[in-house]
């Protein structure tokens, strides 16, 4: 087998790869600026995602075709499908994976997704924050995730870190 042969086999089994991904926050970010651009000084953005929708099509993009909206809720139960994923730790963030905020009681309030770590080495995201809110990248410390009320970066147990590999 060749290497292109097995790059192949990852990129036609849906493994997240780094143009995808990209396509994706380019095009998030194209639509905020459009949106901006009709809406001068306004906080916001296009109304047809939220984090939970943006997140779950990049990471799972054969799971979430065709779906209109996705919540938080069915985000956390695409998450912790039997076999979908895997908790990873912070520095063993892969390009498009997905990062979980939680409240105290740990109830689902925020997706996002890895793009790259900042000159300091802190991780990057990606999301669109609320229905109406905007597409958006900051590091995972940014306080704005605190700010919007998000919690903090929490797995779906005890055991788990609060970022997800899919396994797709």
């Amino acid at each position: 087998m060749t290497v292109r042969d097995a790059t192949m086999g990852i990129f036609n089994r849906g493994r997240c790869d780094v143009g995808r991904v990209f396509s994706a926050v380019e095009s998030g970010f194209t639509e905020q600026n459009k949106w901006e651009t009709r809406n001068p000084g306004r906080f916001g953005g296009p109304t047809h995602s939220d984090c939970s929708r943006v997140a779950t099509r990049i990471a799972f993009p054969r799971e979430t075709f065709g779906r209109l909206q996705v919540g938080v809720r069915g985000a956390d139960d695409l998450i912790s499908s039997e076999g979908a994923t895997k908790s990873v730790a912070e520095n063993a963030l892969r390009i498009g994976d997905s990062v979980r905020w939680a409240d105290n009681n740990n109830t689902p309030k925020h997706f996002a997704n890895f793009i790259f770590r900042d000159d300091s080495g802190k991780p990057s995201v990606f999301s669109k924050s609320g229905e109406r809110g905007p597409y958006e990248a900051a590091t995972t410390s940014d306080s704005r995730w605190s700010a919007y009320g998000y919690g903090k970066i929490r797995g779906i147990n005890s055991a788990q870190t609060g970022y997800y590999r899919p396994r797709n």
